[in-house]
């Protein structure tokens, strides 16, 4: 009703934004950024509210989507207003994973572990990284850093046991080859 009155009132429309997030309708409520943005670009208070908040919130609806260059360009400017948001350098990372940009990834991760070392999410994103690169060693030892500071994290713990297995058929398979019984 108030946007039926006022169409192009921005508070309204970042409420609204705000409600498609809830709902999680991902893809409308990066139509209704775009609408705002399109209002008033120049507006101190919008420049403001679409600071860390809203970039941030756009980067995650962009991933949700699996649409990671775009989000990673959002989570950009996120970390342009709060370059040592973790949760928005994580998220980046994870973004830069899903493209197979490993280095990148690792990179991104550990930039935030300079922040916060012991931060148990980055420390599991960077656990998948080296995983990605087949590194299984590295891998496990910086994933058992994460389990140390938190023995419960559902997360590490789930990549841990894919290393883990991985890491087991490997050495299967490499004495098989030694022993003479498999050829590669």
């Amino acid at each position: 009703m108030a946007l039926a009155i006022e169409p192009k009132n921005v508070e309204i429309l970042l409420k609204k934004f705000h409600a498609l997030l809830q709902l999680e309708k991902y893809q409308k409520a990066i139509q209704e950024l775009d609408n705002i943005l399109n209002i008033d670009n120049q507006n101190e208070f919008c420049i403001l509210q679409k600071g860390t908040k809203q970039t941030k919130q756009l980067g995650f609806c962009l991933k949700l989507n699996k649409e990671y260059q775009m989000a990673i360009r959002w989570f950009d400017k996120a970390l342009q207003f709060d370059s040592k948001n973790l949760k928005v350098i994580d998220e980046k990372g994870q973004c830069l994973l899903k493209l197979n940009e490993f280095d990148e990834a690792i990179k991104c991760i550990d930039l935030a572990l300079s922040i916060n070392p012991k931060h148990v999410p980055s420390l599991a994103i960077k656990g998948d990284c080296l995983l990605s690169k087949n590194l299984y060693e590295n891998a496990l030892s910086i994933l058992e850093l994460a389990l140390q500071i938190n023995p419960y994290d559902v997360c590490t713990l789930s990549i841990k046991g894919t290393v883990q297995t991985i890491y087991r058929e490997m050495l299967i398979i490499d004495e098989q080859v030694l022993r003479g019984y498999l050829v590669l």
